[in-house]
């Protein structure tokens, strides 16, 4: 599953980057988020409302 991240680094820009699960841990992700990998998508989510950045699935997408 591919997910969207968006949200603000502390005071820095808005960003948006995203991440893959496989079997609900992140196997992918962008070099922003590369900190997640390894994480269960339910740590993801708790990490993104604390942060106050939003998630969104954005379905199963072939990652080569």
């Amino acid at each position: 599953m591919t997910y969207q991240i968006s949200g603000r680094m502390g005071k820095g820009p808005q960003f948006t980057a995203g991440i893959v699960t496989t079997m609900s841990i992140v196997t992918r992700a962008a070099p922003i988020l590369r900190y997640m990998r390894g994480w269960p998508i339910e740590k993801v989510r708790e990490h993104c409302q604390e942060k106050g950045w939003t998630l969104h699935q954005a379905g199963d997408v072939h990652v080569d």
